[in-house]
């Protein structure tokens, strides 16, 4: 029986941080903490987060149906206790408590190969992603306020193109999304350390690029693209670190 503990807002902010298109996550309760990976054929986010004494028994908690779970929560006052056991999880909270069927998690399939893939990509300091696709460009930046502009963007015709534009000799980096004849809408921010080639490089993505973006933490980042590549972004604050990985139409 695997078995965590932690405060419901806690439950909530784990729960919710991986955008809305991945619909269920497995969680690695360590003796340090929480980690997921879990993938699309889309994008992928990677998040490790340090409790102590939260987890009292590790193991892999399976949530699959997230609505019923999430519901609990939000309703869920202090401390909530989950627990997997075989095929269901049970949530407890001070006198009340759900019981949860658990099945296989989708997100989870590709959690193998994208975990590779990612390892190889950082020992070989983000410059290439699988065998060919060179990662030329890299920067830090705050993404605040392409964050905030999410609302906008997402309110935009579906059928859009979804761009992300960085030049290294301008430390620039841009969100844009346009339709031909349409509504053109963009977001630059500045970036840091920028290294890169000459010129501009862009990469297309559908929309869930704005999906994979909401994932992210308001504050300075790293990422990693080059020429019609996926894009990485790196995050890590107070004890713990999450990757990005957004896989581009090209």
């Amino acid at each position: 029986m695997v078995k965590v503990v932690l405060d419901a807002k806690e439950w909530i902010n784990i729960l919710s941080s991986f955008g809305d298109i991945i619909t269920d996550v497995e969680i690695n309760a360590t003796d340090e903490g929480l980690e997921y990976l879990v993938g699309h054929s889309t994008h992928a986010i990677r998040y490790s987060k340090t409790y102590e004494e939260a987890v009292k028994v590790t193991g892999m908690i399976a949530f699959t149906d997230l609505k019923n779970t999430m519901a609990f929560l939000k309703k869920a006052k202090g401390d909530v206790t989950i627990s997997q056991l075989s095929n269901k999880i049970v949530i407890q909270n001070q006198k009340k408590s759900i019981n949860i069927p658990s099945y296989e998690c989708k997100s989870s399939q590709l959690s193998h190969t994208l975990s590779r893939l990612l390892v190889e990509s950082e020992e070989n300091n983000w410059e290439k992603f699988g065998r060919k696709v060179q990662l030329n460009c890299h920067a830090e930046a705050d993404f605040s306020e392409l964050i905030s502009s999410l609302s906008v963007a997402k309110g935009l015709d579906k059928e859009s193109d979804y761009l992300i534009k960085y030049n290294a000799e301008e430390d620039e980096l841009a969100l844009q999304v346009k339709k031909t004849g349409g509504v053109s809408f963009i977001c630059y921010v500045n970036t840091l350390n920028s290294q890169g080639i000459n010129g501009t490089v862009s990469s297309s993505f559908g929309k869930w690029l704005l999906d994979a973006l909401s994932c992210l933490s308001n504050g300075n980042s790293q990422f990693h693209l080059g020429n019609g590549t996926p894009l990485i972004i790196l995050q890590e604050g107070d004890g713990w670190e999450r990757t990005v990985l957004i896989i581009d139409q090209e």
